[in-house]
């Protein structure tokens, strides 16, 4: 049986694989593509035979994979240039179809049956009293919708954990809201924008601009995996660092490929640069 393997590539990455460019497609490697792409007990890759690329569209090509490799922080998909049709295949899959219905006659003992049939008309008879009870559960089941739709109105979705979670990161000690295009802080701990002030005695003013990061949820990536790397990222950022966060420059886009993009507009400086 043939192994597929589906991709949702970034535009670039896409169009050098589409155009021949390249025949190498790099994934970011984390937990969920070590477990995707290697086996656990053996710690070799798996065999997959296509890799079925997509990007931004539900179009997708298709290519024949040569191999797949682990070089440095990436998992590296090696394939042959030029799609293959999966059609073919495909076709050759509903030619061997019929070839199962041809033993279907063997079942025409079964079809001599319809004797079932003719005590039908005697059930019949009985179906005017049953008519009368079946309406009575149907209005009993009525009122079984109220209690679904408060399961579901409960359930938060992952933006709403998600932004729950960011904005608990925002009210710790050593993380500063600045809402303003850059960080400006006065030789006293005064940070322009910030209601909180820094704990620091320098000569001169410090002014710095913030990163754009993006943090993505890769195609056939789970909801908790996807929250675990963002809640690992803000942890690295909290590491013996100052972390200051234009709020207003993170939220939530749709990536080319419909995949999940946070956005996030922080800066992370070491506490000993504020140190005299």
């Amino acid at each position: 049986m043939t192994e597929i393997l589906n991709l949702a590539l970034k535009k670039n990455i896409f169009e050098k694989v589409i155009n021949g460019e390249t025949d190498e497609i790099p994934i970011k490697k984390n937990d969920w593509w070590r477990k995707r792409l290697m086996d656990v007990d053996t710690g070799c890759f798996k065999k997959f035979d296509i890799a079925s690329i997509t990007s931004g569209s539900p179009d997708k090509t298709n290519y024949e994979i040569n191999h797949i490799e682990l070089r440095g922080d990436y998992f590296i998909v090696t394939i042959k240039k030029g799609p293959v049709n999966m059609e073919i295949e495909e076709a050759s899959v509903k030619k061997e179809v019929p070839v199962q219905t041809v033993v279907a006659p063997k079942p025409e003992p079964v079809k001599t049956e319809p004797v079932v049939i003719e005590s039908i008309p005697v059930k019949t008879e009985y179906v005017k009293p049953v008519s009368v009870v079946k309406p009575e559960p149907v209005k009993k089941e009525e009122p079984a919708e109220n209690p679904t739709k408060q399961v579901k109105s409960d359930t938060p979705s992952i933006k709403a954990t998600i932004w729950k979670v960011f904005e608990k990161f925002c009210q710790l000690k050593d993380v500063y809201v600045v809402n303003m295009p850059s960080v400006t802080i006065r030789n006293n701990g005064q940070i322009f924008g910030c209601s909180k002030r820094l704990i620091a005695d320098r000569e001169s003013d410090v002014k710095f601009n913030f990163k754009k990061e993006e943090i993505i949820q890769y195609y056939g990536e789970s909801d908790d995996v996807f929250l675990g790397e963002i809640m690992a990222f803000m942890d690295n950022l909290l590491k013996n660092n100052y972390v200051f966060v234009n709020k207003n420059g993170c939220g939530f886009t749709t990536g080319p490929g419909f995949e999940l993009i946070f956005k996030m507009t922080v800066i992370a400086k070491r506490k000993y640069l504020f140190q005299k």
